[in-house]
């Protein structure tokens, strides 16, 4: 259990920096080295003389994470001294003077710790707010005078976000643009219900009235309200493809004007 705990500390790591969690990331691959180690000790009954430098260089390196850990919550405050201690824990056992109750205590708080943080920071993405607390931060940073500029007056939701996509619904249909990433880079989007919203599209792009732009629609039952010009075969084509990848080539018509 030990060394696929270290596993899945190292993949959380890559995940993290794959996220540009820095301080995320270091921190997962620190423990999952730690973690690994200790694993690997206890599971091969090795040799724990060479160990023994590598458990204090591991105190020293976590003395640093816990310093920056202090400046962002209580939780990972509280993840990064009980991996102090359970790096005491892999000291004293290079050392052969590991009590067996300090270390079922060590292991039962990191435990508890380690459970809520995951719980914590599931739930609280889910739902875009923080239903369960992980604390203030203890350490606080001054701003430079750039952080403490007045903030883009607009409002930047999270698209990857439940609240997020909310909130860019709402504001599609109170007639604003909405910059939205699609499959390669940001685009403009505005809800054909209103067409200022629409003409707002073209003034900010520049685009001339002439040149069509792109309709999203949710469903083929929307397209189907139109009543394009579609074969009975293209329709069970489309049916077994959409959502997907695939593009159809329609004749145009004023069976567009339906959509919009």
């Amino acid at each position: 259990l030990i060394l696929i705990g270290g596993f899945v500390q190292l993949l959380a790591g890559f995940l993290a920096f794959r996220k540009y969690d820095h301080l995320g990331g270091a921190a997962f691959l620190t423990f999952s080295a730690l973690w690994s180690s200790f694993g690997a000790t206890k599971v091969l009954s090795a040799a724990t003389e060479g160990f023994t430098a590598g458990s204090v260089a591991f105190l020293v390196l976590n003395a640093f994470l816990i310093i920056l850990a202090s400046s962002f919550n209580v939780v990972l405050l509280c993840l990064t001294l009980a991996m102090e201690l359970l790096t005491v824990c892999f000291l004293l056992f290079t050392l052969e003077n590991l009590p067996l109750p300090f270390e079922i205590v060590v292991l039962s708080i990191l435990s508890i710790i380690c459970f809520y943080g995951a719980a914590a920071s599931l739930t609280n993405c889910m739902f875009g707010k923080d239903l369960l607390v992980m604390g203030p931060p203890l350490l606080t940073v001054q701003s430079s005078r750039k952080d403490r500029e007045e903030p883009l007056p607009c409002v930047c939701p999270r698209s990857h976000l439940t609240s997020g996509l909310r909130t860019i619904a709402e504001l599609l249909n109170t007639g604003a643009v909405c910059g939205v990433p699609t499959d390669t880079v940001y685009a403009l989007a505005a809800s054909c219900k209103h067409p200022q919203a629409i003409e707002k599209v073209y003034r900010i792009k520049d685009r001339p009235q002439e040149k069509p732009i792109c309709i999203f629609i949710s469903n083929l039952e929307q397209l189907r309200a139109a009543a394009p010009p579609i074969s009975p075969l293209l329709w069970e084509f489309m049916e077994n493809v959409y959502p997907g990848g695939i593009g159809c080539i329609i004749q145009k018509g004023e069976w567009l004007k339906k959509l919009g």
